[in-house]
């Protein structure tokens, strides 16, 4: 695909919208893999946490280079904020980008066109917080009890078509045990949803 695009422009309108089409369908089939595949290793008891030190900076830029064109497809402004652009935590790299790219996936997934999604960092001496925030149609009360379940589609729908397995919150919710992290929700009806991810300092 990627040297389809190289010719993008002696391509008429509709090869690229077909090589957009396809570009989608592939990244949509290798979340479903890895889901799958996070899913199997969290239930077999395989993952062995790794703690490393990392950069929030270098982390918030792998992310938005992840989501930019994403993102700009629905004209969705990224914000990636940080109190500290020189933190370093230390964490499981893996398990960490795992979780916050879940997250800010169904952040952009059920937010609708021209909004903004914001994922801030703060920390104190006890724990660190990622905070991931839209401007989407946030949960209903029956949704809250289904969050972190497993194959459980909620009320909202994706704004673009996009798929959905139901696993990306049940994996969120174990990769967050796993690390002995919690993870709350704030949300209300048509005015977006928080999930604040709380690690402890390793």
């Amino acid at each position: 695909l990627n040297v389809m695009k190289l010719d993008a422009q002696t391509l008429s309108e509709k090869h690229r919208s077909y090589i957009q089409l396809m570009e989608e369908t592939c990244e949509n089939m290798q979340r479903l893999i890895s889901d799958l595949l996070d899913l199997s290793r969290i239930e077999q008891g395989t993952i062995n946490i790794q703690y490393q030190e990392i950069q929030v900076a270098h982390l918030f830029s792998q992310l938005e280079e992840r989501f930019r064109s994403w993102a700009g497809r629905k004209n969705i402004k990224l914000h990636l904020n940080t109190s500290d652009p020189g933190a370093v935590i230390s964490a499981d790299p893996d398990l960490l980008l795992r979780i916050l790219d879940n997250l800010l996936s169904n952040a952009l997934k059920f937010s609708p066109f021209n909004k903004t999604v914001t994922i801030s960092y703060q920390h104190n001496r006890e724990s660190v917080q990622f905070i991931i925030q839209d401007e989407g149609p946030g949960f209903k009360p029956t949704d809250r009890e289904l969050l972190f379940h497993k194959f459980k589609k909620l009320s909202a729908k994706p704004t673009d078509g996009e798929s959905s397995s139901g696993l990306g919150l049940s994996i969120v919710k174990d990769l967050v045990d796993l690390m002995r992290g919690t993870i709350e929700v704030t949300s209300e009806p048509n005015k977006g949803a928080k999930f604040t991810v709380v690690l402890p300092v390793a």
